[in-house]
């Protein structure tokens, strides 16, 4: 077993302890047949041409905002900033090929959606719901969902810095839940928000958890809309291979590969 999974093993385990008694949702029939599926050959489907001239045009937009720009009001740094971030691992908050590029393709879907609705499965702090949020214009809303897991004051700096965010554009809803993305309450909240039109996915990154979340947000996504899968070069051996099975089983028909700071996989059913 790799570093990686060991540790994520023991957060998983530490951050089950602020939910009691937690219910798991039993594995659907198309999960179980996900988790059966011979290792994939994602690496040779061809990406589709349009979602990859998306990318383009977001990628060609300027640079404008540094990420510590863009994590701050008036001077000041949101809520949503950590300093014991910088320079972690590998500086992935600070990189431009991350959240600033995020912002851009969060700028050029815009241009997709009339009143866009995001959910993002990991919410951590709020980096990415910032950048969404700071991205488009006009009436927009944010749904997110996160236990609490990596960090325990994670949903309470989200929510403080959506607040601050709010309180300067009207236009901007939100809500944050807490829970995992795989519990049938929280489920059931998420149906009755859906459809959504960008769903970020960084949530649990172990291979039932990311089938779990990939089959979740096939049925949760508009027809038309974008789901956004991270760390596509950073955990290959478990996103790469859900993201393949889960387009191979057909609950995705289109997909590209996006070169942020840790790699993303866009897809689209």
């Amino acid at each position: 077993m790799m570093i990686w999974e060991i540790k994520n093993l023991l957060r998983r385990f530490v951050g089950r302890q602020a939910i009691p008694n937690p219910t798991k949702v039993a594995h659907t029939a198309d999960v179980r047949k996900a988790l059966a599926q011979p290792n994939s050959s994602m690496p040779g489907i061809q990406q589709d041409s349009q979602l990859t001239a998306f990318v383009e045009r977001a990628q060609k937009r300027p640079v404008t905002l540094s990420s510590r720009e863009l994590f701050s009001l008036n001077g000041h740094p949101l809520p949503c900033w950590r300093e014991e971030d910088v320079g972690a691992v590998d500086n992935w908050l600070t990189s431009d090929d991350y959240y600033p590029l995020y912002y851009r393709l969060f700028q050029e879907l815009s241009l997709h959606f009339s009143r866009p609705r995001m959910l993002e499965i990991g919410v951590r702090t709020g980096y990415a719901g910032v950048a969404f949020a700071r991205g488009i214009k006009g009436p927009r809303t944010y749904i997110g969902v996160d236990p609490n897991l990596y960090l325990p004051d994670g949903l309470d700096r989200a929510r403080k810095t959506f607040k601050e965010l709010r309180s300067i554009d009207r236009d901007f809803e939100f809500n944050c839940l807490f829970g995992y993305s795989e519990n049938p309450r929280v489920q059931k909240q998420l149906r009755s928000l859906a459809p959504f039109d960008i769903i970020h996915i960084d949530g649990d990154h172990t291979m039932p958890g990311k089938l779990v979340d990939l089959e979740l947000c096939h049925q949760l996504i508009n027809s038309s809309g974008f789901v956004l899968v991270d760390d596509y070069y950073y955990i290959p051996d478990v996103v790469q291979e859900a993201v393949g099975r889960a387009f191979n089983l057909g609950w995705y028909s289109k997909y590209c590969i996006v070169n942020t700071f840790r790699g993303m996989a866009l897809l689209q059913k």
